[in-house]
């Protein structure tokens, strides 16, 4: 072997081992969807995390991820793979969309708002997060609603005192 040849083997080396890497990641997703779709819950999950570990650097990864966690109702890890997937890809408004979804399921309203409007700065043309950022508002007027109502509610109740009064519901008059 020529001194070329091994410059050559050293150079490309590693573009070969991370491009077998990708190609290993992509696999994984691959089964990890098949594995959903066959409801093997559990095999899924090893199949995605499996290509994360993969392809660490892979946005679309750690998305397929992400939204795998969503659909098994575990808001924290989805928005924990999806902080992953904007670290890799911030220009992706969709990361940012399914983010904020994943704040939404953990009622971090600011949060979630946050990312909706983060996805709508990256495309403003981008429908469902400028209905999700519609939403979020709608929903915390409602919950600011509540709150002045019940803060209100409670204000007018009295305590009452011993005796016959005591055994009384708070809301029942005498």
């Amino acid at each position: 072997m020529t001194f070329r040849m091994i410059l050559l083997a050293a150079v490309l080396f590693p573009f070969v081992v991370m491009a077998g890497a990708a190609e290993d990641a992509a696999g994984y997703m691959q089964r990890g969807a098949r594995f959903f779709a066959e409801k093997h819950f559990d095999k899924a999950e090893q199949a995605f995390l499996k290509a994360t570990e993969l392809a660490p650097d892979s946005a679309k990864a750690w998305s397929k991820l992400g939204a795998f966690y969503l659909t098994q109702h575990k808001a924290e890890d989805a928005a924990n793979a999806y902080q992953q997937a904007i670290i890799d890809d911030p220009e992706n408004p969709k990361y940012f969309v399914a983010m904020a979804i994943s704040y939404l399921h953990q009622s971090e309203f600011a949060m979630a708002h946050a990312m909706a409007n983060q996805a709508l700065q990256l495309d403003p043309s981008m429908k469902n997060a400028s209905k999700l950022a519609e939403y979020i508002d709608a929903r915390q007027k409602v919950i600011e609603q509540a709150s002045k109502a019940d803060v209100a509610l409670h204000q007018d109740v009295k305590v009452p005192s011993k005796g016959k009064e005591a055994a009384m519901p708070m809301h029942a008059k005498p």
